[in-house]
């Protein structure tokens, strides 16, 4: 009976290790739930249409959200068709408890940022931090309903008193997944 009992408290103890492993992996991420799968869209900027994907998946055991993005851009009268890829890695930074995120481009951007979700969670935004000398970007997604999200990047330049201003801006909707 002793046994029974003893190995019953190390089951419930082990169980409720388990339970607040799981809750704790990644406090913070779990405002962005909204965000997971895969988003297609289209989108305007300075070089013109565009359209392209973006994928947000749990990654290290549920401890960081990784994003992958593409984007095509077609030709114009004034230079060739292109294309952007990036990959942003979404995380809690265990000192702040706060959440951040390191993105990294095709073109040789690093970027570090701070994320922020709005009180009724439907807006997640990312703001890099202010570098020396460096525009300084924000990306926001605004979610519309389950399906749907809008997305603008903004830069501003260098001085303090920098507006931001619109670089991309574009809406996404999530991709029907067939199996």
């Amino acid at each position: 009976m002793k046994r029974l009992f003893a190995l019953s408290v190390l089951f419930s103890a082990l169980a409720l290790a388990a339970t607040t492993s799981r809750s704790a992996d990644a406090p913070g991420l779990s405002a962005l739930k909204f965000l997971e799968g895969k988003w297609v869209g289209e989108g305007s900027s300075e070089a013109g249409r565009g359209g392209g994907y973006a994928t947000f998946e749990e990654d290290l055991q549920n401890k960081v959200i990784v994003r992958r993005n593409h984007a095509e851009y077609p030709a114009s009268h004034d230079r060739a068709a292109y294309q952007h890829d990036d990959l942003m890695v979404i995380y809690v930074d265990p000192s702040s408890k706060g959440m951040r995120a390191f993105y990294t481009d095709n073109e040789g951007h690093v970027i570090q940022y701070g994320v922020s979700v709005s009180t009724d969670g439907n807006t997640v935004t990312f703001l890099a931090d202010r570098e020396p000398g460096a525009a300084q970007y924000r990306l926001t997604y605004a979610r519309l309903d389950e399906n749907k999200m809008t997305i603008l990047l903004e830069a501003r330049g260098t001085s303090q008193d920098a507006q931001f201003q619109k670089v991309v801006e574009g809406k996404m909707q999530r991709a029907v997944v067939t199996k």
